[in-house]
């Protein structure tokens, strides 16, 4: 009984150190520029939408927890993402989605039956960002990737596309 005495002291002692500190050495608060708020803005925007994109994607994995792929979304403000894919095809202002094959839904299919899949594979992740981003053929563009990460195909305006062609 005593020891726990002892120690429940330590503790409390340990707490009121730390707690007795909070307040001191504050800074006073300074004037933020114009360029800081904007700047702060701007992160604010770009974190509001990774937040958007990572609900998006965890909602998809809940929602078909034994038949989700991995998909990874981006927002792209200028050409960062144009060469991951082929002449042509720009992501300036688009939804970037990349879409892994981790199932390998992808894998023994003929062209038509794999661009119908990646068709599937790409509505089912776009379902999910659709409220902020309502015209998918103009606003996104998608990537298709094999389990070990080689591209097998894309989406681009409207249409799907083998990465050999």
């Amino acid at each position: 009984m005593r020891k726990k005495r002892f120690l429940a002291a330590i503790l409390l002692g340990v707490i009121l150190c730390f707690v007795s500190g909070v307040g001191y050495g504050l800074e006073s608060e300074k004037a933020i520029t114009h360029e800081e708020i904007i700047t702060i803005l701007r992160e604010l925007k770009a974190n509001g939408l990774q937040l958007f994109f990572l609900e998006s994607k965890i909602d998809y994995i809940m929602r078909s927890p034994t038949l989700f792929l991995d998909v990874n979304f981006h927002c792209s403000e200028d050409e960062l993402w144009d060469r991951e894919f082929p002449d042509g095809v720009s992501t300036k202002n688009k939804v970037f989605i990349e879409i892994y094959d981790n199932r390998d839904v992808f894998s023994h299919k003929s062209r038509i039956a794999l661009l119908e899949q990646f068709k599937k594979e790409a509505e089912a992740a776009y379902s999910f960002i659709g409220e902020l981003i309502r015209n998918m053929d103009a606003n996104v563009v998608a990537k298709f990737y094999s389990r070990e990460g080689i591209p097998l195909g894309y989406f681009y305006q409207g249409e799907y596309h083998l990465w050999d062609e």
